[in-house]
């Protein structure tokens, strides 16, 4: 299971130039963890006015699909391998042993990719948003999965939702629950929150059906839940409106 973490604001050292795609780099390392292994992208960007900020994200990874299992148990050695995106691929150098290792990468966009993405009105021509997209192995089922479920995406709002983990299931299983008519800005605001449909089948139970999702995104701001709706009701409280809740909670009545 892949595992996503960090800040998404990717600049990052250009070092060559390929066939209508920059060549990147960057540094690696990787640990156990259990009975998984780490593998953590490192990059720098710097500002214009002389600034340097640094950036990594975290992948979950499978050694065995990598083909460095051995050199995880070993002593210690030299490692090639590597971590193929539909974006674009990262050549991974470096050493590894005794459970962890680390190294220097090249990242390669696909440009094949970025191509068929520009023929659907996708532009992904800058270098970080490249590496993005293959960070957060954005692929092309992806979108097709996302304009199905009614969201056509631009680049800045399909990094947004792969980030947050939203996908087809998250969406339907919203629907099914009761979510109504969520544009993509609500629901990066509810998967932000993490409204889910449990959230949304409590709220129901309790009365509070088919709300706005502006309406969920605030009552679990609040956290209000079915711990505070009862406790209200007990003290007398009862049928309240969903802004009764809040401006109750909003005032500290518990």
């Amino acid at each position: 299971m892949k595992r996503w973490y960090g800040v998404l604001a990717l600049c990052i050292a250009l070092t060559a130039t390929a066939a209508r795609a920059e060549t990147l780099n960057g540094t690696w390392s990787i640990w156990k963890n259990g009975s998984e292994a780490l593998l953590e992208l490192n990059w720098s960007s710097w500002s214009d006015g002389g600034g340097s900020h640094h950036n990594s994200t975290l992948h979950g990874v499978d050694v065995n699909a990598l083909g460095i299992a051995n050199a995880l148990a070993s002593a210690g050695q030299d490692v090639h391998f590597r971590l193929n995106r539909e974006a674009g691929d990262y050549a991974m150098d470096g050493w590894i042993g005794g459970g962890k290792g680390g190294g220097t990468y090249v990242f390669t966009p696909n440009a094949a990719f970025f191509d068929s993405l520009r023929k659907q009105g996708l532009d992904v021509d800058e270098p970080e948003k490249q590496l993005t997209f293959a960070d957060l192995d954005i692929t092309r089922e992806y979108i097709s999965d996302m304009r199905a479920a009614g969201y056509t995406l631009d680049v800045q709002d399909l990094i947004t939702f792969r980030a947050l983990r939203i996908d087809r299931a998250y969406i339907d299983g919203m629907r099914a629950a009761g979510l109504q008519n969520a544009d993509a800005r609500e629901m990066v605001s509810l998967k932000a929150l993490k409204v889910d449909p449990a959230y949304i089948q409590m709220l129901a139970g309790y009365g509070y059906a088919h709300l706005e999702p502006q309406q969920y995104v605030t009552l679990k701001a609040l956290r209000i839940d079915g711990d505070y709706i009862k406790h209200l009701a007990d003290r007398g409280f009862h049928h309240l409106t969903v802004q009764q809740l809040v401006n109750y909670k909003a005032l500290g009545i518990n």
